[in-house]
């Protein structure tokens, strides 16, 4: 069995900016690392990121653990809260199957403690 192919999901970073994903970044200037003083390109790696928002989730006291897909979440659940079109939310999110992205709607009814606000 052949396993899927992750997506590549890209999101509108607003004013005009860009990904740099595939984008020669040789012209960028180089910066210096604040903790070292060493000049170059630095990059956060994503399990340093994801064990940051735990720390963050455990420092604010959530009693679940917290995961960088929660703010893809919340993001979502935000949009739908305001009333933006689902179909505009899909396409954000890249999914495929609207049915996917409607599992934001059925959230955003539901109040703190799960029970429906409607």
């Amino acid at each position: 069995m052949v396993g899927r192919l992750p997506r590549v999901r890209c999101a509108t970073l607003g004013c005009g900016m860009q990904p740099l994903r595939g984008k020669d970044t040789s012209t960028q200037p180089l910066s210096q690392c604040p903790r070292t003083g060493r000049e170059g390109r630095h990059h956060d790696y994503p399990a340093s990121v994801q064990r940051a928002v735990g720390k963050a989730g455990v420092a604010a006291g959530v009693d679940r653990r917290m995961h960088c897909h929660a703010f893809r979440h919340s993001f979502a659940t935000h949009l739908v809260e305001r009333g933006v079109d689902i179909r505009s939310i899909q396409q954000l999110l890249g999914h495929e199957s609207l049915e996917t992205t409607m599992i934001y709607t059925h959230v955003a009814r539901r109040g703190r403690l799960g029970q429906s606000t409607r």
